[in-house]
């Protein structure tokens, strides 16, 4: 799931040009580049956040959790911050928060996990662990968190 993402953005980033952000002015003028990886990365955390939300059990909320802690963990490695953010920020959703027996029964690896996938896509000090983040590496390839360009 991880990789297919990673190609999804890679292929919407790569639509991108330069010119773009320049002429970027939404509501009234965007770029439909740049709106489109909005678009997907709004639509993938209603996604991320409906795959909870729909299932009544408990247990079973809990593993879809899991599931999408453990793919954040995959688009880390991949370097694709801007589907982990987008995964990150529908976990820090009301209605995802909220559910706290489910929440209870998470694994405490994975919620360690998270915190620590939280805290690499965090808007603290201006981004300062995901920008320590993107100059540890550079000789690998990347899908930036494109909202911190905007």
């Amino acid at each position: 799931v991880a990789y297919q993402l990673t190609l999804i953005d890679h292929d919407l980033f790569c639509q991108v040009n330069p010119q773009d952000l320049l002429v970027h002015h939404p509501p009234q003028h965007p770029s439909p580049a740049i709106a489109a990886i909005s678009d997907f990365f709004n639509y993938l955390t209603r996604i991320v956040e409906f795959s909870v939300l729909e299932h009544a059990e408990v247990n079973d909320r809990a593993l879809i959790i899991h599931t999408w802690i453990k793919v954040g963990a995959q688009l880390q490695q991949l370097r694709n911050f801007q589907t982990l953010k987008a995964i990150m920020s529908a976990m820090g959703t009301p209605p995802i928060l909220r559910l706290k027996k489910t929440w209870a029964i998470v694994p405490k690896k994975s919620l360690a996990l998270m915190r620590t996938l939280k805290a690499t896509v965090s808007e603290d000090e201006n981004y300062s662990a995901y920008r320590l983040s993107l100059a540890q590496t550079t000789s690998r390839p990347i899908v930036p968190y494109f909202g911190l360009f905007l």
